[in-house]
């Protein structure tokens, strides 16, 4: 007879899926919260078994995609922030060269 998952995992699975929903959303701190929380699950679900049965493999596997996935939407974001900085300093940049020229009468 197949074992069912067991509700840890069931759980970290959905933290996953909300943890992929904040780092699509950018909200850091619920992500760090969110893996926080997940990490725990998991690591009680691994200290209590002795054996991964299929249902509970199928569901680590999707984890493992889920995560997968935030961490590429993390770096994506990350990126974009980088830019941004970049951006302000490009402008900053520019601001103050115009009211150098400004100032000097030119």
């Amino acid at each position: 007879m197949k074992q069912p998952a067991d509700p840890r995992v069931s759980r970290a699975l959905d933290l996953s899926q909300e943890l992929l929903s904040a780092a699509e959303k950018g909200e850091m701190q619920r992500v760090v919260d969110l893996d926080a929380e997940r990490g725990r699950m998991l690591r009680e679900f691994l200290k209590d078994s002795r054996r991964i049965g299929a249902a509970d493999r199928a569901l680590l596997d999707d984890i493992q995609r889920l995560n997968d996935l935030g961490l590429s939407r993390i770096e994506k974001r990350r990126r974009e922030t980088c830019e941004e900085f970049a951006q302000l300093g490009r402008g900053r940049r520019a601001v103050d060269a115009y009211a150098h020229t400004q100032g000097s009468g030119k």
